[in-house]
């Protein structure tokens, strides 16, 4: 008797843990069906919030001074470029209306304005050496000496 419920049991448990891989790719979405484009907005939506991470990583990165100018602003470009792809199809996929289109346009107007702000922002140089340092830095960040 023990025998048979202890089987039971475990065949119950091993039916509970295989379920999953009986079940379609639609199924799987905690318990609900989703359509082929849900699965795929989810997708895009997914690519989306990587890249801005990504981008918000790279920020960080060059202003710790662990990216370069240089190669800050490629890998900008490529994530920026990436970034845009994957809004696109996502404003495909949702057909999007003009209303949503405005207001992208004006939050992309707004961002480029704060970045050409932050660009804009002046500069000193050290006397000493000639090295570019931040309006906040009391000492120059190459030779020391105060600016």
């Amino acid at each position: 008797m023990e025998t048979i419920l202890f089987s039971f049991i475990i065949g119950a448990c091993l039916f509970y843990i295989a379920q999953p891989y009986f079940k379609s790719q639609e199924g799987r979405s905690f318990g609900k069906k989703m359509s082929r484009g849900q699965i795929l907005l989810a997708d895009l939506e997914t690519q989306r919030d990587t890249i801005l991470a990504s981008i918000k990583d790279l920020e960080l990165d060059r202003e710790m001074g662990k990216v370069s100018d240089d190669d800050y602003s490629q890998m900008n470009a490529l994530f920026r470029h990436d970034a845009v792809g994957v809004l696109q199809q996502i404003d495909a996929m949702n057909g999007s209306s003009s209303g949503k289109a405005a207001k992208r346009k004006a939050v992309e107007t707004e961002l480029k304005s704060l970045q050409d702000s932050k660009k804009s922002q002046a500069k000193l140089t050290c006397h000493q050496c000639g090295n570019t340092v931040a309006i906040d830095d009391l000492f120059c960040n190459h030779c020391g000496t105060e600016v």
